[in-house]
């Protein structure tokens, strides 16, 4: 057996229920929550992960915006910087960004910033003029947003196709 520092069973299980709550509290699906988990660590259960994956897929739903002790599963109760029912929800650009991130990981994209991500959903739309303090994906229309996300899973799944079939065909 290969020795390697592990957290107490109690803690990896508080971690797992602290992800589980933060899914809610994030208002994520189960595609959206697959999505981030396969984006943190290429695995889509906790209870696949080593340690270091749970601890590495906290750290990432607390970047995503989770607090501990914050609103439970009620989008409404957050503070919200959306001005238009026509925007998208939290969890959209959640999944926008965790795509991306997986993009990156594989290679489809050379640069993972968030910038390249806002000239990516953009790109040959005009852009609207935001509030200041309100980020452009935020300020970004939801059908707009659906197709990026749209387009960005059928540009993995795409390249996990190329990668079953040997990556030789293209």
């Amino acid at each position: 057996m290969a020795k390697r520092p592990q957290i107490p069973p109690e803690e990896r299980n508080r971690l797992i229920k602290l992800i589980h709550i933060a899914k809610k509290q994030l208002g994520m699906d189960r595609d959206e929550y697959e999505t981030v988990l396969a984006a943190a660590t290429g695995k889509t259960s906790c209870s696949q992960m080593s340690d270091r994956e749970v601890n590495a897929v906290y750290r990432r739903m607390i970047a995503l915006g989770f607090t501990v002790g914050g609103p439970k599963a009620k989008p409404e109760a957050k503070p919200r910087q959306v001005y238009s029912p026509k925007y998208a929800s939290d969890s959209q650009e959640a999944k926008l960004v965790a795509l991306w991130i997986t993009a990156y990981q594989r290679g489809l994209v050379e640069d993972r910033s968030h910038d390249a991500l806002l000239s990516y959903v953009w790109k040959g739309q005009e852009q609207v003029t935001t509030m200041p303090g309100v980020d452009r994906l935020v300020s970004a229309p939801w059908k707009l947003k659906q197709d990026r996300i749209q387009g960005l899973e059928e540009m993995i799944q795409r390249a996990k196709a190329k990668e079953t079939q040997g990556g030789d065909k293209g």
